[in-house]
């Protein structure tokens, strides 16, 4: 009897663009032991052979990387162990198979994995579009020639069982969410129980944690979580002040039969966050696109580090820098598209300026720009709905009671560098349209199922609501009418009740008196 093998995971969208963080995962599905050097593995033009006498044991996970080490980082061990340069020095890299480095490479927009015995085709893995960007394509089970994108908290599981294959008991930390407002600190916790049957009633710990790998400290607070059928989940949440920057934490579930997505470790923002916030930015200036530039301030009462930090849009947040630039308190720095393009424009500008290694391109009609921090919390966040020609900038206010405020600035060209000049519209002429949240995930799982649109603006009987889809065919028609905060529900159907598939949608708006203004919203599954 020929111990069976499969190819089953593969990871064919690479976190960022260091394509070297390509991998694809077989696996053992038998009680033998497998002899793999009657087998060759091809991905397009490539073939990858196994030395004589080398055994897979029954029911083992191999990878298979482009590369396990390097000094960048750019690495299987620099992404998914400890980056120390050096595989197997920590228990995590230990408990999984010593991973084998091939020449492949994994095309995004589609393609095909495929695992050949002794000339036989015996098991393959095929995709048809490049899915979401760091999270894998798992097969559902070792039987069925089904996959899915990868559920797992860090968006794949190489060496350990797939996500999206069931297990008897499996109640699942699914997301954990921690904003700041003010001096508070929100966090929430969605749990799903994946398992088979119905997990019982239960509770989650959060505690301190007393180091970086996340050792439990004292108990902060406990969730009593209800008895969950299988799919079902369930949200808590709650409200802490905590002081200095940040604080680290850890939230536990009762071990079950995953132990993997029982325990999140994370940094939480406190009543000193963020240190940096968003100043000015222009999407449109009037030399183009190069000429694109964000003004970000340190808020802080001392000096903060910017290395780690991100910058873009909506969709993608870039690197700022990966070397270490202090700021000083209440100076501003300018990220630059081009370094070269704001120095003509400004060439009085004598601060700090950075042009970062990539750009998330502002588009010129509407956007959401964000600056995340070194541990991916989001400091700040702009949307800006119209953009302004003759190079004048989107500014914040600089009075305390404007600090949340974003007006246009008062002068062409912005003030880079220097205190903001704002001027305000006319709050109550002008229209505000707010999606919340801006992601949908209808799957009836009862988190992001739905999306709430509010309308703010002047009262009027001639306004228009509706959503386009990214051919610019309406697919969803809303009702006219008078209003004031008027807000409407769409659950990611079209007029006629179906479900629309998964992308970026339109939502349009105009308004009698106070003009048009476009919001973006996706579908995802």
């Amino acid at each position: 009897m020929i111990a069976e093998v499969v190819v089953n995971e593969a990871m064919i969208n690479e976190p960022g663009r260091a394509t070297n963080l390509e991998w694809f995962e077989l696996y053992v599905d038998s009680d033998l032991a497998v002899l793999m050097d009657s087998y060759q593995v091809i991905v397009d033009d490539d073939t990858i052979t196994f030395a004589p006498g080398y055994f897979l044991e029954p029911h083992e996970f191999l990878v298979i990387c482009r590369k396990l080490v390097s000094t960048d980082g750019a690495s299987f061990e620099g992404y998914w162990g400890d980056s120390s340069g050096v595989w197997g020095d920590t228990p995590g890299e230990t408990a999984i198979l010593t991973p084998i480095e091939a020449t492949f490479s994994l095309v995004n927009k589609g393609g095909s994995i495929q695992l050949f015995h002794d000339g036989y085709l015996v098991s393959d893995l095929t995709w048809t579009e490049p899915g979401v960007d760091g999270v894998s394509l798992e097969r559902v089970s070792a039987q069925l020639n089904t996959v899915e994108p990868s559920l797992d908290w860090e968006g794949s599981t190489p060496g350990v069982v797939n996500s999206v294959t069931s297990v008897g008991s499996d109640l699942a930390l699914d997301d954990v969410s921690a904003t700041s407002d003010d001096s508070r600190t929100i966090l929430s916790f969605t749990l799903v129980n994946r398992g088979l049957g119905i997990f019982d009633e239960t509770v989650l710990s959060l505690h301190y944690a007393t180091n970086p790998s996340g050792t439990p400290g004292p108990l902060l607070d406990q969730f009593e979580i209800p008895s969950l059928s299988p799919g079902e989940s369930f949200e808590a949440s709650g409200e802490y002040v905590f002081d200095n920057m940040y604080v680290d934490l850890v939230a536990i579930l009762p071990a079950d039969d995953r132990l993997r997505n029982n325990t999140r470790i994370f940094a939480a923002p406190a009543t000193e966050f963020p240190p940096f916030q968003l100043s000015e930015l222009i999407p449109k200036p009037a030399a183009g696109a190069l000429g694109e530039w964000i003004e970000i301030i340190n808020c802080f009462d001392y000096p903060h580090d910017l290395v780690g930090w991100r910058i873009g849009d909506y969709n993608q947040v870039t690197l700022i820098t990966d070397a270490s630039v202090m700021v000083a308190s209440g100076q501003r720095v300018v990220l630059a598209r081009s370094a070269a393009a704001f120095s003509e424009r400004y060439p009085a500008y004598d601060g700090l300026l950075i042009e970062p290694t990539s750009w998330a391109p502002l588009n010129d009609d509407f956007d959401t720009v964000r600056l995340v921090d070194g541990v991916s919390l989001e400091a700040d966040r702009f949307a800006y709905d119209v953009v302004f020609d003759d190079d004048h900038t989107w500014c914040r206010g600089e009075e305390y009671e404007r600090r949340n405020d974003w007006g246009r600035s008062g002068e062409s060209g912005g003030s880079p560098g220097q205190a903001n000049s704002v001027v305000f519209g006319d709050d109550a002429q002008r229209l505000v349209l707010t999606v919340t949240p801006e992601l949908l995930s209808p799957d009836g799982d009862g988190h992001e199922d739905t999306v709430l649109i509010t309308l703010d603006g002047p009262d009027t009987k001639q306004f228009e609501l509706k959503i386009y889809d990214r051919q610019g065919r309406v697919v969803r028609h809303f009702d006219q009418g008078s209003y004031r905060r008027e807000t409407y529900v769409w659950d990611g159907r079209s007029d006629a009740g179906k479900r629309l598939p998964i992308g970026i949608y339109i939502l349009y708006c105009e308004i009698e008196g106070a003009g048009a203004v476009k919001k973006p919203i996706v579908i995802a599954r």
